[in-house]
């Protein structure tokens, strides 16, 4: 426990990186490749987990831009839809841990993207 934050800090770290390169193909283009592919769902998991464990995204408006526009693809939203009904299901009825942190399902809060 005495290392979990310093842990955590260099995760960040890595991801911000990687991110990085990411944000490089995204300067001019909307998908990683010329068009959509399920690699841009991946990313958007990989965004979206990263950011809600607290990333800061303000450094990487091209990723932001990318997530949203993954999340507006109906077949992703009904995804998204679905995940987020089931655990809410899950939650009501006391399977999830308490100290889960509120990043395992559904979209990217706006809140943590809002200042990009």
């Amino acid at each position: 426990p005495a290392e979990w934050q310093g842990i955590r800090l260099r995760a960040r770290e890595e991801l911000a990186d990687a991110f990085a390169i990411l944000e490089e193909r995204l300067q001019t283009r909307d998908w990683l490749f010329d068009e959509w592919a399920i690699i841009d769902v991946y990313m958007l998991y990989l965004w979206w987990r990263a950011v809600g464990s607290g990333m800061d995204p303000s450094p990487f408006p091209p990723c932001t831009d990318h997530g949203r526009r993954c999340e507006a693809r109906p077949t992703v939203a009904k995804v998204l839809d679905r995940d987020t009904a089931e655990f809410a299901r899950l939650e009501a009825e006391g399977w999830v841990p308490d100290d889960w942190e509120p990043h395992y399902a559904g979209r990217i809060p706006p809140q943590l993207v809002a200042h990009v």
